[in-house]
């Protein structure tokens, strides 16, 4: 079964954006379109993991649950105990928020979400569909925002090495990301390392990466919590309906009855496929991210950064003005060369679906 998202590339290269079959161009109304919704779209994330009710029950379920599995790997070296220990209250929870650099000279960054919990930790969670390289470093650059925003001028080194919080960073990518690695969830933790030894260098920054696919491949153990998880992720990404997923499996409706977190996800999802505004977000999120082979057997992209920018101006509203889209694209730190040639190819290939008419 086709995933909801197929456009991947590598990244920093440049090529020529090839129209298998031109298409016309419509706006189909809201209401016409199949409500399959993505439980790992950018703006859906934002919404079923930022609920700060219930003290934010489903990021503290999925983050623990990513944890108990974290506790199961062998480490080459003793830990402290309290490295993988679960989370205990989430105090804040702020959705796709922007990590704005004080220098002005120097690149912000966005996050799906990011948590604040009672005992200065920091969940910092970012999900990826199209495949990305750069995922640790990614996290990594990510992550030291959070340190970079506990120091200020006149600190003491040492004070603000207690200040700075423990960043508990989540990756979820649906694509292998460590192809080398046979395991779903792939652990990073700061070390030192020589030839006779190895132990943990800093216990204030840890990251965990999930491979969907990789889970795909193995049959869920429903007794691991994280498994329930990404179960649902997987089956729920693919278009499943979310009865068939949750209650009709047995695992996962008693995973829904026992654990209040995965419940408040699941009823959250649920109200997400009859809320207009959430279907019109999520809707205007596809025009921009999505190229369904299924639905649109359109493109085949050479070039990522020339292939996306022209997907980008060729999905958007055909009401919207060619400075709006540039404009768009440009608040993305699109090259402006690339923009113009990405814009040329699209209105090209506008003006022949027109003639086509």
């Amino acid at each position: 079964m086709d995933r909801l998202l197929g456009f991947s590339g590598e990244a920093n290269s440049f090529g020529k954006f090839i129209i298998v079959k031109n298409p016309k161009i419509k706006n189909i109304p809201n209401s016409q379109k199949p409500q399959k919704i993505s439980p790992l779209a950018d703006p859906v994330v934002a919404r079923l993991f930022s609920n700060a009710n219930d003290s934010g029950l489903a990021m503290k379920s999925l983050v623990n649950s990513i944890l108990y599995n974290a506790r199961r790997i062998q480490l080459p070296f003793d830990s402290d105990s309290t490295l993988l220990e679960d989370v205990s209250t989430i105090v804040s929870i702020t959705p796709q928020p922007i990590r704005i650099n004080p220098n002005l000279d120097i690149r912000s960054y966005r996050l799906d979400v990011e948590a604040l919990t009672n005992n200065n930790e920091v969940i910092a969670l970012e999900v990826q569909l199209s495949k990305f390289n750069l995922m640790t470093e990614r996290m990594i650059i990510y992550c030291q925002t959070f340190f970079r925003d506990s120091s200020h001028k006149g600190d003491d080194l040492q004070d603000i090495v207690k200040k700075i919080p423990k960043v508990i960073g989540i990756g979820i990518c649906d694509f292998e990301f460590l192809p080398s690695c046979p395991d779903f969830h792939v652990l990073t933790l700061v070390t030192h390392y020589s030839e006779l030894s190895s132990q943990l260098a800093m216990n204030k920054l840890q990251l965990h990466t999930l491979q969907l696919p990789v889970f795909a491949q193995k049959k869920p153990d429903y007794d691991n919590p994280i498994d329930c998880w990404l179960t649902a992720f997987n089956d729920l990404h693919l278009g499943r309906d979310l009865d068939e997923v949750i209650f009709m499996n047995p695992d996962l409706n008693n995973f829904y009855k026992t654990d209040p977190g995965f419940k408040q996800f699941v009823d959250l999802f649920k109200l997400t496929l009859s809320d207009p505004a959430t279907i019109k977000e999520y809707n205007l999120w596809l025009q921009e991210q999505r190229v369904n082979n299924s639905e649109r057997d359109v493109i085949k992209a050479e070039g990522s950064d020339v292939a996306f920018t022209a997907l980008s101006a060729f999905f958007s509203s055909s009401e919207e003005s060619w400075e709006k889209i540039a404009k768009d694209l440009r608040i993305n730190n699109i090259p402006e060369d690339v923009i113009q040639r990405a814009l040329k190819q699209v209105k090209d290939i506008r003006n022949q679906n027109t003639n086509s008419d």
